[in-house]
């Protein structure tokens, strides 16, 4: 939740949080993995796969919900919580 309100975005493949002070949306984790900062996709030359620019906001929101989801502890079996 705190990385969420501070806008901090996962590494896709190591997991680690990462800020982005300034610069394009494209990243470089420690761990090698270049990705998107705003949705965590694959980037390209500078350029997001997903080509999240395109998606409406409650698109971009629901995807950036789901990189911070562990699925191996995800809800401990339990129903999800209702919003």
């Amino acid at each position: 939740k705190v990385a969420d309100e501070q806008g901090w975005t996962q590494c896709p493949q190591c997991k680690e949080m990462v800020m982005r002070s300034s610069g394009c949306n494209t990243i470089r984790c420690r761990c090698g993995k270049e990705f998107c900062y705003r949705c965590g996709g694959s980037s390209r030359n500078h350029n997001c796969q997903r080509q999240c620019h395109n998606m409406s906001d409650s698109q971009l929101r629901k995807l950036r919900e789901s990189m911070y989801a562990y699925p191996e502890a995800a809800n401990h079996g339990l129903p999800p919580a209702s919003e």
